[in-house]
């Protein structure tokens, strides 16, 4: 453990600052025994059930235990409404409340932290342990192992400040509210991907006919065709990538690139995201004029990822514009410059489910890392509708996709919002009216 703790700094009038142990009726790790694992009975759930918003998630797949263990286990306490449960091994500082409804055990990984309501209300500690200032003392007094695991000592000795039980529920309250609203629009962002994910599908396959609907195989099968991409409208056409596009690589990083007097910013396989380029940490090479300006980014252009450890996110794509515009890129990535194709449908085409499951039956490895050649790219297969389809396809997505856009936009603001607050009512810098 590391001696250089974190301190608390001066309290509000009417705050006290204790330990966990002096607040809490119960701070207890779960089972570190050994137990039989069943496919069905009572669930043992782990750190990786604890989820980064504050949940728990089982399912068939995790393990369970006899009824007969389990209340070996609990034979000196029980899980009860409201007790925390924190991580305390591997990834420190997730946390859920218990409900009355659940019923399971917990092993090793997980701790449950149970208020001494004299002092303490459950959900004001539950906001307070996703705190800046309690997660930094968690990984301040793990151990330094290759595995971080917290001790159930050095939890206890962690000092909190504790406004009165009254200010707590306001406080929690204000938080709560919060979170409810990032959770009902992490919900509308869900819901808005799996329509647009069902329109693309739909749109790909079928396409829309000269008055803009969906063409229907059951109603007329005569306006579509058997391909090697299956049944698509009859009036399409089948090319490659390769046939479509001028493909570049991009730069091998090395010694050589290491930015000096030519310095050129360059993006990452870490920029490339599925449909849209991330700008916040743009890393710099060495590139003379010549060199730069075959690799240089124009508006439109598409890159692609060449290589990724998750099979599910190899030959993810993203499209050129704004900020990325005159920028170059690494050799993990491949630029596609269009010839004729629309640049936005290629875009859905090259990450839709037919192109992806492709690429993970295609680049299946064993060497930890999936691979995509320009071999393999150009070989690609690429659906061709007519160019005033390419765009009213496109038009359609669009819509989703601002959606989805504006809905991701308010739900930063929120976390920002939640996290100012986070900071402010949980120190008491600013202070709730009781």
């Amino acid at each position: 453990m590391n001696n250089n703790t974190l301190k608390l700094k001066q309290l509000p009038s009417g705050w006290i600052k204790l330990p966990l142990v002096n607040c809490c009726s119960l701070i207890k790790d779960g089972t570190h025994g050994t137990h039989k694992r069943l496919n069905t009975g009572i669930p043992l759930l782990s750190a990786k059930n604890i989820t980064e918003s504050g949940g728990i998630f089982w399912d068939e797949s995790d393990s369970f235990i006899s009824e007969i263990e389990y209340k070996t286990i609990h034979r000196k306490y029980e899980l009860e409404d409201d007790d925390l449960l924190l991580t305390v091994v591997g990834t420190l500082g997730r946390r859920a409340l218990v409900k009355k409804s659940d019923r399971f055990t917990i092993q090793r990984s997980v701790a449950v932290l149970r208020c001494d309501k004299n002092y303490l209300i459950s959900r004001y500690l539950y906001h307070l342990s996703a705190s800046h200032y309690f997660q930094r003392q968690l990984v301040i007094r793990s151990n330094s192992t290759a595995q971080a695991g917290l001790y159930l000592g050095e939890l206890e000795k962690i000092e909190i400040a504790i406004p009165k039980i009254t200010e707590q529920q306001k406080i929690a309250g204000i938080l709560d509210a919060i979170d409810k609203a990032i959770a009902l629009t992490d919900t509308h962002i869900t819901k808005l991907k799996k329509a647009k994910a069902g329109l693309l599908h739909d749109l790909l396959t079928r396409g829309i006919d000269e008055h803009g609907e969906l063409r229907d195989y059951t109603r007329n099968p005569e306006l579509f065709k058997r391909s090697p991409l299956g049944i698509i409208p009859k009036d399409w056409d089948i090319s490659s990538v390769g046939f479509e596009f001028d493909i570049v690589s991009g730069f091998t990083l090395g010694e050589h690139r290491r930015p000096r007097n030519k310095k050129r910013k360059y993006l990452r396989v870490a920029n490339v995201k599925r449909e849209k380029i991330i700008l916040d940490d743009i890393a710099e090479l060495e590139a003379n004029e010549d060199e730069f300006i075959s690799r240089k980014l124009q508006e439109n252009d598409l890159l692609i990822v060449e290589g990724h450890a998750d099979p599910n996110e190899i030959g993810r794509c993203a499209l050129v514009s704004d900020g990325a515009v005159n920028l170059t890129f690494q050799n993990h990535l491949f630029r596609l410059r269009s010839k004729v194709i629309n640049p936005k449908f290629a875009l859905f085409w090259l990450n839709s489910v037919w192109v992806r499951s492709y690429w993970k039956c295609l680049c299946g490895t064993s060497s930890g890392l999936n691979t995509i050649n320009q071999t393999m790219l150009k070989a690609l297969l690429v659906l061709v509708p007519n160019k005033e389809e390419q765009i009213g396809i496109v038009e359609r997505i669009e819509i989703y996709t601002q959606r989805i856009i504006k809905k991701e936009t308010y739900l930063n603001k929120l976390n920002l919002l939640k996290k100012g607050l986070m900071s402010d009512l949980l120190t008491g810098r600013v202070r709730v009216k009781i």
